[in-house]
């Protein structure tokens, strides 16, 4: 049987069962790839969510599977550690800005602490202390039967301390076998 086109103008149309058959097919190529993509957007959430897991059950944040919910819970938690680690920064320039300002204080007393300790062949007595917060003025004997270390000990104690002595005047007196040493000087920071 032979085809003749006895219509050549005629247009073509598609029926409506094929018409249905291609809507169905597209729709379902195009379903299928956004459920793939959402699957895809799953299983790279719950890699991460596998690799960070410590972090995140420490942080509290619950993985719900919804994007979008669980990207603002990171987002929440990120504020607030922002904020609680400003809030840290503060303290510990706090914290940084006192010991600064405590630490001159702690040069001179530490000094003084260790100027009037004494060993078993010595006694140091201290007579007159005054301090200002910039400068110490001390005034000390020492009391002792054989030489006296206070001079080598001021040396090395104001190395020790990072204190430069201001002004010193010593002397000595004997008292039958003792020895009595004087000391009056001033110290600043350097």
């Amino acid at each position: 049987m032979l085809k003749v086109n006895l219509y050549p103008h005629k247009i073509k149309r598609i029926k409506l069962k094929t018409f249905l058959i291609l809507l169905l097919a597209l729709s379902l190529a195009a379903f299928s790839i956004i459920y793939s993509y959402s699957f895809f957007l799953y299983l790279k959430q719950m890699s991460v969510a596998a690799r960070y897991l410590a972090a995140i059950s420490k942080a509290g944040i619950v993985i719900t599977g919804n994007l979008e919910k669980d990207i603002s819970s990171i987002k929440t938690r990120i504020q607030e550690y922002q904020r609680r680690s400003r809030v840290m920064t503060l303290r510990i320039n706090k914290m940084i800005d006192f010991l600064r300002a405590e630490y001159p204080e702690h040069l001179f007393f530490g000094f003084l602490a260790d100027i009037t300790s004494s060993s078993e062949s010595d006694r140091r007595i201290v007579k007159n202390v005054m301090y200002d917060g910039k400068s110490m003025k001390l005034k000390l004997w020492e009391v002792t039967s054989d030489r006296s270390q206070l001079l080598k000990d001021l040396e090395f104690l104001t190395e020790k301390y990072q204190l430069a002595v201001k002004s010193r005047r010593y002397s000595e007196y004997h008292l039958g076998s003792l020895k009595i040493s004087e000391l009056s000087l001033e110290v600043v920071k350097r």
